[in-house]
């Protein structure tokens, strides 16, 4: 798949002037109402734009899970898959669509599965392009994504191939090193992972994330265990993730 780098568009995003929109539009509210025009601007391959109002409509709306999946679409066909899998993981929390969830799914698992080289004596991740595009700004750095790259590569070491079991490993690692060595780029996902792994059901997420990226051994992990997996899935419809104007996830957050 081609993928579009996001590295000289930032006045096409924002440069622009959009119509002013009131609290709500015909009973609609204004996060629908971002994702409606969000939609529209994918839909005849202007991704910049699309991005603007996906990103608009979490900051609205951050419970809002249609825009996560919108943001998510845009990146996943980017150079910047840093944020094209923490969006769709976000979404895939959030959602309660089927479908969609198992569109995002398979490609969360691409995305990881693509973003590794591995070797006897080395891992190199790499999930961006080394610039992102702010709102309010030319092209700047932004520590984050090398950051992301420099930890997954560490967390990979000795790994020799990439499944869901080595996934739940590797994140698990990453986290850790990220507590320990970045403790400044806390976000409400990375705490949503403490919280699954303190509760016991790391593994169980997993396979329900990645499961539509590789049908045969989540549906082996479910099988033979069986408990462990309606367990999680009990927890998760009753503990989802908590996203407010106080606390959410944006990548302009993340410098």
């Amino acid at each position: 798949m081609k993928r579009i780098v996001f590295i000289t568009l930032g006045l096409l995003i924002y440069g622009s002037v959009f119509c002013q929109l009131s609290d709500s539009v015909n009973g609609i509210s204004m996060e629908e109402v971002y994702y409606e025009n969000g939609c529209k601007k994918f839909s005849i391959g202007q991704y910049p734009q699309a991005l603007y109002w996906f990103e608009k409509g979490i900051e609205q709306g951050p419970m809002y899970e249609e825009n996560y999946y919108g943001a998510s679409k845009v990146y996943f066909l980017s150079t910047e898959m840093v944020w094209a899998v923490m969006y769709g993981e976000l979404f895939m929390i959030l959602s309660q669509s089927d479908s969609l969830q198992a569109e995002i799914s398979q490609e969360l698992f691409e995305a990881y599965f693509d973003a590794f080289t591995l070797n006897k004596t080395n891992a190199v991740a790499k999930f961006d392009s080394d610039i992102i595009i702010y709102s309010d700004s030319f092209e700047r750095r932004n520590k984050f994504p090398q950051v992301f790259d420099n930890l997954m590569s560490e967390s990979a070491k000795g790994i020799r191939f990439i499944d869901i079991s080595t996934l739940i490993t590797i994140r698990q690692k990453f986290l850790s090193l990220l507590k320990s060595k970045h403790s400044d780029f806390h976000n409400t996902l990375f705490a949503y992972w403490d919280k699954i792994i303190s509760i016991g059901h790391w593994q169980a997420y997993n396979y329900w994330l990645f499961a539509y990226g590789n049908r045969s051994e989540s549906a082996t992990w479910a099988r033979e265990n069986r408990q462990k997996w309606n367990d999680f899935l009990s927890w998760k419809d009753k503990n989802s993730i908590q996203l407010s104007d106080t606390e959410k996830f944006s990548r302009y957050l993340m410098e």
